[in-house]
This record gives C-alpha cells, sequence and structure tokens, in this order.
C-alpha cells in the first residue's frame, strides 16, 4: 500500500508539471500584477506552458526511449537522465521566452528561465551523480514562493507550509520506491530550495 502511494506522490508532482502548478498557484495569489490578466488569458497561458514544459518533453522523451537512447521513462541511470535534462531545459527556457516576448509577468518568465537554469545546473551534477530530479523540483517551487513572500511582501505562509510538507512527501515518496538514497534526495531538495529562492531574492 504504502509502494501504491508513493507511486502516486511521484506521478502528481513528476517533475514536468511543476511549472503547471507553479502557474495555477501565482494566478491565485493576491498580486496586483496578476488581476491585469483576463481568465481567458490566464487559461491560455496554462495550456501553453503545459503544453510546452510537460506535453512536449514527454513525446520527445518516448521518441528517445524508441530510439533505445534512454531504456525507460524511469530512467534509473544517471546516463539515461542526460539527454532528457538537457531537452527540458531548452523547452523550459523556450516557454520562458515566449512569454517574455508577451509581455505578460516578469514573475512567470524569472521562475520559468529560474528553471532551465537550475534544469542545466543539475544536468552538470547528473553527468558525475544521480540527484533526485523530484525533489530538485520540489525544493525549487517551495523555494520560489518563499523568495517571492520576501521579495514582493506577500503574506503566503500558509502556502509555503503545505509546499514544504508536499516537498517531504516527495521525499519520502523516492525513498520508499528506491529510486534514490537519502543523499540524493536531500541534495535535490537543497539545490532546488537554495537556487530559486536566491534567485528571486537577488530579482
Amino acid at each position: 500500500m504504502e509502494k501504491l502511494i508513493a507511486k502516486w506522490i511521484s506521478f502528481v508532482f513528476h517533475p514536468l508539471l511543476i511549472p503547471t502548478y507553479v502557474l495555477l498557484l501565482l494566478f491565485n495569489l493576491n498580486l496586483f500584477v496578476f488581476d491585469l490578466i483576463s481568465y481567458q488569458g490566464k487559461m491560455l497561458l496554462l495550456f501553453l506552458v503545459f503544453l510546452v514544459s510537460y506535453v512536449m518533453p514527454v513525446v520527445i522523451i518516448f521518441f528517445y526511449i524508441k530510439m533505445d537512447w534512454v531504456k525507460s521513462i524511469y530512467m534509473e541511470s544517471k546516463e539515461e537522465r542526460i539527454l532528457p535534462i538537457f531537452t527540458v531545459a531548452l523547452f523550459v527556457l523556450g516557454a520562458a521566452f515566449l512569454l517574455k516576448q508577451l509581455n505578460i509577468s516578469v514573475i512567470i518568465y524569472l521562475f520559468l528561465s529560474g528553471m532551465s537554469m537550475l534544469s542545466m545546473i543539475v544536468l552538470v551534477i547528473t553527468y558525475y551523480w544521480k540527484i533526485s530530479l523530484h525533489t530538485v523540483a520540489a525544493g525549487s517551487i517551495a523555494g520560489s514562493f518563499l523568495g517571492l513572500a520576501i521579495s514582493y511582501n506577500v503574506s503566503i505562509n500558509g502556502l509555503i507550509y503545505a509546499l514544504i510538507l508536499i516537498s517531504g512527501l516527495v521525499g519520502f515518496a523516492r525513498l520508499k520506491l528506491k529510486a534514490h538514497n537519502a543523499m540524493q534526495v536531500y541534495a535535490g531538495y537543497i539545490v532546488g530550495f537554495l537556487f530559486m529562492f536566491f534567485l528571486f531574492i537577488a530579482a
């Protein structure tokens, strides 16, 4: 039963879904900049980010599997992760520049461009060591919103606590499934959290 729960947690909080979740959360924050965007505009942005950061990378990764460049969607070895991580970094960077051209919000652009840079950092780490991509993603969203709360003086303590709790669940899931050891899980969270936190603080 615990393994089944762990699989569902890993699926629901898959790293590729994080940009979409971030947009959903941002649109529900009490920030003036997002009040200027119509409901239809928000839905369109959400669709575009979901398409570019999730659907298209998944399609490309399945192509890699078909070509036998990647063994499975689980990418159990660090070597298998190099090409998919690079691909995701490019797609997320593409989404960031697309939204920058639309002049929507510097916050969304900052998050997406930060995620792309973080992906490249993780790519370098992965070349030498198998870090947990799930906890990198979980740490990045928690770090982003904490940095956002401080930089924009937004009171979102409840959300931050919830994100930290979710991060713990994600870490539990990866350990329960034996996808990573404890060091890989903790290191992933620290790298993701600190990079995005300081990115938002410095912006």
